[in-house]
C-alpha cells in the first residue's frame, strides 16, 4: 500500500512546516522508510547521473553538486543509483568509454588534474 503524506511533500517541495524538526523526521521515518537525508542524497546522486549521462566531465559533476571529491560522487552514485559515473557514462556514450577503458584520461586523485597518458 501507498502512503502519501501532506507533510512528506510539503517539505519536498520546499514549503516550510509549522512543525517541529522532530516531527518532520518522523514523518519522513514513517512514510517512505528514509530520513529526509537520505533523499536529498538520492536526488543529488540522480542529477548527477543525468549530468553524466548529458555529457559533462565527473570532475565538473563534482563541482556542480557540492561534493567534496570524485571518490565520494563514486560513492554516492553507486549507492543511491546502482552504477559508478565510469559506468554510466559508458552507457550514455560508447566513445567516451572507450577513453576511459584505454587509460587516456586520468585525473591525479589529490590535484583533480587530468592528464593525458596517450
Amino acid at each position: 500500500m501507498l502512503v502519501r503524506d501532506p507533510v512528506v511533500d510539503g517539505v519536498l517541495q520546499g514549503h516550510a512546516q509549522d512543525l517541529s524538526p522532530r516531527t518532520v523526521r518522523h514523518h519522513f521515518l514513517r512514510t517512505t522508510g528514509l530520513t529526509q537525508g537520505q533523499i536529498r542524497q538520492i536526488e543529488r546522486a540522480q542529477r548527477a547521473a543525468a549530468l553524466l549521462e548529458q555529457g559533462q566531465s565527473i570532475l565538473d559533476t563534482v563541482d556542480e553538486l557540492g561534493y567534496f571529491d570524485q571518490p565520494h560522487l563514486t560513492r554516492s552514485v553507486k549507492q543511491w543509483v546502482g552504477h559508478t559515473p565510469a559506468q554510466i557514462i559508458c552507457n550514455s556514450n560508447p566513445e567516451a568509454c572507450r577513453s576511459i577503458q584505454d587509460g587516456v584520461v586520468l585525473s591525479d586523485y589529490h590535484t583533480g588534474v587530468l592528464a593525458d597518458f596517450r
